[in-house]
């Protein structure tokens, strides 16, 4: 696990909570569910790209979201090539965790690298 926050695309804790409900009822008894999870990431990067583009990410926090925008730019002159922002759920690992159990999983843990969590009926 790198750090104490993980990253939904869906918007609500209650859409969260809804789908670990669903994926629980699907799984047959002793079945095992894998997460991956991503930590929240820092606030800028830029990495240059083949072709004399440049990445960049902008994150901003807002309450319990993020505000994640995606940037193409050419190098030579900054053209913008592409642009995209969207908004992700920030969700504590123990609000996670007692979502899961609540859905009736058994938390198993993380990997090593704590890029999955491992959850089971």
């Amino acid at each position: 696990w790198v750090g104490p926050d993980m990253e939904s695309y869906l918007k609500t804790k209650s859409a969260v909570s809804q789908l670990l409900n669903k994926i629980f009822d699907m799984l047959n008894k002793g079945g095992v569910f894998v997460l991956s999870v991503q930590p929240s990431r820092p606030k800028l990067r830029s990495i240059p790209l083949r072709g004399g583009m440049t990445y960049s990410g902008i994150i901003k926090r807002r309450g319990s979201m993020l505000i994640v925008t995606h940037i193409l730019k050419l190098k030579k002159d900054g053209e913008l090539l592409a642009k995209q922002t969207f908004e992700k759920l920030i969700l504590k690992k123990v609000g996670f965790e007692k979502m899961a159990r609540d859905a009736g999983f058994k938390i198993i843990g993380t990997n090593k690298a704590g890029l999955h969590y491992v959850l089971t009926k």
